[in-house]
């Protein structure tokens, strides 16, 4: 019965500007089409190709990765001898985005297809497929090579953000000619590759990642076809497919020019919330570590700072020398016994001892990021003893002072409502109760920061033939 089947044609040509991939990543790459499929009915869904190639596809949900054509795989069809085109047969359902690979049983094969799909309703089809820069030239005569290990006592990181305990190598690699330049693997291990301009941070794994033209499956030797610029700093970072894997690597790299690389680990301290990678979410704000962090110089004396560095050295103390007057002059102010027959005035003199300890919180907070900046020779249980107690303790300063501006506000707006029938007494009882459980309820909001503020710490080293360099870098940054 297929008076209630609604069929759905697409056509489309594979050609040697289409992307290329290996779909059993142990065969030679075929062209390919992705096509994305949009289902506005649940159901049982036909998919039928007709073509004068041997036809084969298969069908991912959500998104389709080329060097992992495992990943994401919903169902695939095989066009063998006996059935040159593809055909699938799956239940869909809406409001999930589904991808349709067609590609060749034998490679480098082009030509025209068309797919014919079948179900209870249309669908809408789109091709996301992009051109192949894997056909973009460059000389595949092997200019440098280097051979290490990563062992139980290389760095880890959490390359996708998801699982941790990768273990690592960063290698800088220099460059003489701008080109295109090959980098491909071999070792044991399912080796991963990523190249990044200028600096690798290990706690952001995406800051900084230089697109690349082409990589092979994940779970192979990989390899990687990207433009280089001459006068750049690139860093390869060598890791593998799977957690905790250790073992040999050999990098090859190929081009128009030789390129020098050079071996060297990092040494680095931060301070952040939770688990790492959580800090790439998006919150409100920034916190005073992320501005302060690219403009301290290590290792040198606030003279040899940038003149950016001194006015905020400036503009702090300024700060709180005002807010340290200002405080002073509202308590003496507030002391006067008249100003606190109502809960009003006893609210401001609470809100000036806060304003008094906000602003020397502050500046300690300032200068504690300075100092651990500029001398890298301090204690790590100094900088972690900063990092889980100050911002905390600058936060419920904080937060205390603007509730008890509103509490003012509110204490103000029933003196007005009641007008003679205001009780003064009673407003001066609930006043030092409010004064006296506020703090409370403050760091029961915020008593996750303590506890799942943490340390991280990475080493920093270069090495190569000429030069051993090593440096300790603090810098904090928060979820």
């Amino acid at each position: 019965n297929t008076s209630s089947v609604v069929q759905t044609t697409y056509a489309s040509k594979l050609t040697t500007n289409s992307s290329m991939y290996s779909p059993s990543c142990s065969s030679r790459s075929s062209y390919y089409e992705a096509i994305q499929v949009n289902v506005h009915r649940s159901g049982l869904y036909t998919f039928l190709s007709k073509s004068n190639m041997t036809t084969y596809g298969s069908i991912y949900k959500d998104h389709f990765n080329p060097s992992n054509p495992l990943e994401n795989r919903l169902d695939k069809s095989f066009a063998g001898c006996d059935r040159r085109q593809l055909s699938l047969r799956l239940t869909l359902g809406t409001s999930v985005t589904y991808i349709l690979v067609v590609t060749t049983f034998s490679p480098n094969v082009t030509g025209d297809f068309s797919i014919f799909i079948s179900g209870p309703n249309n669908v809408d089809l789109k091709n996301i497929s992009t051109r192949s820069v894997i056909q973009i030239p460059y000389s595949s005569a092997v200019q440098s090579n280097y051979s290490s290990e990563l062992n139980m006592s290389s760095q880890t990181y959490s390359r996708d953000c998801g699982k941790s305990k990768y273990y690592y190598q960063t290698i800088r690699v220099n460059v003489v000619e701008t080109g295109y330049y090959a980098l491909s693997s071999l070792s044991s291990m399912d080796t991963f590759g990523d190249i990044y301009k200028d600096d690798f941070n290990p706690m952001n794994p995406f800051e900084n990642l230089l697109s690349q033209d082409f990589w092979k499956c994940i779970w192979n030797d990989f390899t990687l076809v990207a433009k280089l610029h001459s006068g750049t700093t690139y860093i390869l970072v060598v890791t593998t497919a799977s957690p905790n894997v250790t073992g040999n690597f050999f990098i090859a790299m190929s081009g128009p020019n030789n390129i020098t690389l050079d071996p060297y680990t990092q040494s680095l301290t931060s301070c952040f919330i939770g688990q790492e990678c959580q800090f790439y979410k998006k919150s409100i704000g920034v916190t005073l570590d992320d501005i302060l962090r690219d403009e301290i110089r290590p290792n040198m004396t606030l003279a040899d700072q940038t003149i950016l560095m001194k006015i905020n050295a400036a503009s702090t103390m300024i700060m709180f020398v005002g807010g340290l007057i200002n405080s002073i002059l509202s308590i003496l102010t507030f002391q006067n016994k008249d100003l606190r027959q109502v809960g009003c005035g006893i609210y401001l003199l609470a809100s000036s001892i806060t304003s008094f300890l906000t602003i020397s919180m502050f500046t300690v907070k300032f200068w504690f990021v300075v100092l651990t900046q500029m001398d890298l020779s301090i204690r790590l249980s100094v900088v972690r003893g900063g990092c889980v107690s100050i911002e905390p303790l600058l936060k419920l300063c904080l937060y205390l002072d603007a509730w008890l501006n509103a509490c003012v506000a509110i204490d103000r707006a029933i003196l007005v409502f009641k007008g003679i029938k205001f009780n003064k007494q009673k407003s001066q009882h609930i006043a030092r109760w409010i004064i006296l459980i506020l703090p409370f309820c403050i760091m029961s909001s915020i008593i996750h920061e303590p506890i799942y503020r943490e340390l991280y710490e990475y080493s920093f080293r270069i090495d190569n033939s000429s030069t051993n360099v090593d440096q300790t870098e603090h810098f904090a940054s928060f979820a």
